[in-house]
This record gives structure tokens, C-alpha cells and sequence, in this order.
């Protein structure tokens, strides 16, 4: 496991950056998968779906599905969509709770979901939130689900934005963490992450605020190391003890050393390439802006920086621009919002428009202190907690969401 938390910042450290090389997919390695589907007939499946469903193609894929316990079909199902894009829920699964079917997928293209010939994995048209809002139409009958619930984290709140839009009567509840309002330019180049930055920076001790201040301005082409640091660290948080003693480290080192120009990491597991560039460069508008979300320092306040060497990955792709817009998928069911206080990946800012612009008169925007990008996964396995979801600690709260067939009173819509 120590492996394990030592990957998943590496994953939000860049929230999908840029990944990998030369190989069209980055994913789980099919032997794994089919082991998987083997050993685990009961928990392990998949589903043979249209590629192009909008076309008079016959060419066919096979969609992966699992649980960590066999589902049931009696018990209510929670179904979770996966950010990135291109991520999986692979080793990554919350922990079960008897009595709720906790359904995992692969979305086409990525995890074990990417066993594709070649015409279909390198076709854009194969990739797009709608298409896998449609994929999980199909799961969901296959299963003959008559309603569940969704859990959608980062990117993965888009397609369940556009699955709770067009199938509202299918929908128990919805579980937005880290919600992506539209996937126009500021979705990589924001002004609340500058918000952010300045927030923890003056939160450090004043010593250390003037040290870093005076790198800054001897270094000023180096600056960005800040942003650079807190991409990582707050991923899951603010702890301010652990970033003074980082940050002093880092101060006694070279910089140039410690804060080299960001390259392409070419063995991040779980992850696909294709599904991330054809996602980002149609939908998220990559190729308009550099992906670095990083800031550096310039006439005291944080200003958004792209280096030179960043690459183009949408030169690598034709394709046809569809920027996401969430206003084009109204949303009328009982929605949940979480947003990490200090979640950089997905600024609160932004979730909160998405709150305010949902249509449904049952809806709650929870504002977690000091959190950051992904933080519901370790509040669901952690015995003692703040009771901050409508008097309950999260486990209790979610189990009761999930079986109780009445609405939540939602007498307090946004909570801190």
C-alpha cells in the first residue's frame, strides 16, 4: 500500500497532465485483466458495446465492470466514475459497505476497457463524455438497475452531469467530488488557483514567507516552483507542518535542481494517453493553452506561467473541438457537492457555479476545510471525524443517502 499513496499525488500532482511517451495506451496490462475476468468470474465482467453507436459501424468493445463483493441485485447501487481523464478506479476502490452494491467500470479506452485494434483506439470519434454517459446507459439495463446512484470525481463529473441530464428518472442520488464546471481555457488556467497560492503563502510563518519571497526575486524565471510544490501537497490537504518543513528544504537546495522543467512521466500505470488527449483536446480545450497550471511570482502576486517546454499533445490528434459546457446538461435530481477547500485540480469557485446554475431544488454544496483535491475515499475509512454531513460522519451519511428512499431535508444547502 505504501506504493500505492506514494502514486495516487503523483496522479493529482498533475491532474492529468501529460503523460507518457510513445505508446497509444498507457493502461492495465492485459494479462492482468484477463486473469481478473478468469479468477473473479462473480465480481470481474464485461459487457460487449457498440464503438460507434452513432454510425452504421459493426466494430464492437468490450466494456470492463466489476465489485468488490457480488452484486446484489435487492441492494442499492452506487456506480463510480472515475476523473483523469483517462483514470481508473483499479486498486483505488472505497471501502465496501454491507448492504450497497459498489459498482466499478473502466470507461472505453482506459484500464481494462482499452483492449482495442488499432482503427478504434486511434479514432476520435471512439472518445467523448456523452459516449460514455450512453455506456453506462447500457450497463445499467444490462444489470436491470432501475435506479442508482453516482459517485464522480474530477473529469468523471462530466459524463455523470450528462448521464443525470438526459436520464433523470435513473438517478437516486448524485455525488459530485471536485466538479469541472466547463471545459473552456480557465479549466487549465484559472485565476483561483492564484487565489489558492496566495491563500497558503500567507499562511506560512512570516520568516519563512520572506525567504521564499527573496528566492523569488533573486530567481525570478524559477518561481513556479511554489505552484509547482503545491499541485502535489495539496492533493490531499493543507498540512501545514509538512509543507514548512518541505518548503525550508526545498529553499536549501538548488533550485535548478529541485524544480527542473516538467517532462513527460513514461511509466505512470492505470492511465491511458489516448483517452486523455482525445478527452482534453476536444472537450477540455488543451490545445489552447498550456496544461502546466503552474504560477509564477511576479510584482507580488502569482500570475500564470507556461513554460516553453511544454508539449503539444493535441498536434499529436485530429479531432473535432466539443468544449464541454455544463450548461448544456441541466441537472434536476438530488445532488451532493464536495469541494476540498484547498483543491486546487478543480477550484471551489468554479464547483460552486456549478451548484448555483443545478436546477434541482434538492441540492447541498459541502465546503471541506483544509482539504484538497481527493478526499471522501479517506473520510469513508476513517473511524473518527467531524460530523459535517447533516449531523453525521461521511460513512453514515452516504449509507443513509443511498437507502433512504425520501429526500434529505436539505435544510442546510451549503455547509462548511
Amino acid at each position: 500500500m505504501g506504493f500505492l499513496y506514494l502514486l495516487v499525488p503523483i496522479f493529482l500532482y498533475f491532474h492529468l497532465m501529460i503523460l507518457l511517451s510513445h505508446d497509444l495506451l498507457i493502461a492495465l496490462p492485459e494479462p492482468l485483466c484477463e486473469t481478473w475476468l478468469k479468477s473473479q468470474p462473480k465480481l470481474a465482467k464485461q459487457l460487449t458495446l457498440k464503438a460507434f453507436p452513432n454510425s452504421n459501424s459493426l466494430e464492437k468493445f468490450e466494456l470492463f465492470y466489476w465489485t468488490i463483493t457480488e452484486f446484489n441485485p435487492q441492494w442499492p447501487t452506487l456506480v463510480f466514475i472515475p476523473g483523469g481523464p483517462g483514470q481508473t478506479f483499479h486498486q483505488l476502490e472505497w471501502p465496501s459497505i454491507p448492504g450497497v452494491n459498489f459498482l466499478y467500470f473502466d470507461p472505453r479506452g482506459s484500464g481494462c476497457s482499452a483492449d482495442l485494434p488499432a482503427e478504434i483506439k486511434n479514432s476520435s470519434s471512439f472518445y467523448s463524455s456523452e459516449l460514455i454517459a450512453d455506456d453506462l446507459f447500457a450497463l445499467q439495463q444490462h444489470l436491470k438497475i432501475k435506479t442508482w446512484s453516482i459517485y464522480a470525481h474530477s473529469y468523471g463529473t462530466i459524463p455523470a452531469t450528462i448521464f443525470s441530464s438526459r436520464y433523470p428518472s435513473l438517478v437516486h442520488k448524485l455525488f459530485l467530488e471536485g466538479t469541472i464546471l466547463n471545459g473552456t481555457q480557465s479549466y487549465w488556467k484559472s485565476q483561483a488557483r492564484a487565489d489558492i497560492l496566495e491563500k497558503v503563502f500567507r499562511q506560512l510563518p512570516t520568516t519563512l514567507q520572506k525567504d521564499v519571497q527573496t528566492h523569488f526575486s533573486n530567481s525570478p524565471e524559477k518561481s513556479y516552483w511554489f505552484s509547482q510544490l503545491l499541485q502535489e501537497r495539496l492533493a490531499y490537504g493543507l498540512n501545514k507542518e509538512k509543507l514548512i518543513t518541505e518548503i525550508t528544504r526545498r529553499l536549501k537546495h538548488e533550485m535548478k535542481s529541485d524544480f527542473s522543467p516538467q517532462k513527460l512521466n513514461e511509466n505512470l500505470p492505470y492511465f491511458s494517453k489516448n483517452f486523455y488527449i482525445q478527452i482534453s483536446c476536444q472537450e477540455l480545450s488543451m490545445g489552447e493553452v498550456s496544461v502546466s497550471r503552474l504560477y509564477s511570482y511576479q510584482h507580488l502576486k502569482f500570475t500564470f506561467f507556461n513554460p516553453n517546454d511544454f508539449q503539444n499533445l493535441c498536434s499529436e490528434i485530429t479531432f473535432t473541438q466539443k468544449t464541454y459546457n455544463h450548461s448544456n446538461y441541466p441537472l434536476k435530481v438530488p445532488t451532493f457537492y464536495f469541494q476540498g477547500e484547498f483543491d486546487y485540480q478543480t477550484p471551489t469557485q468554479e464547483a460552486f457555479i456549478h451548484y448555483q446554475n443545478n436546477l434541482s431544488t434538492q441540492k447541498i454544496f459541502f465546503t471541506l476545510k483544509n482539504e484538497g483535491h481527493n478526499a471522501l475515499r479517506f473520510f469513508l475509512s476513517t473511524p473518527v471525524q467531524d460530523k459535517i454531513f447533516e449531523g453525521m460522519n461521511f460513512r453514515d451519511f452516504l449509507l443513509h443517502q443511498l437507502t433512504d428512499d425520501l429526500p434529505s431535508k436539505f435544510s442546510n444547502p451549503v455547509s462548511e
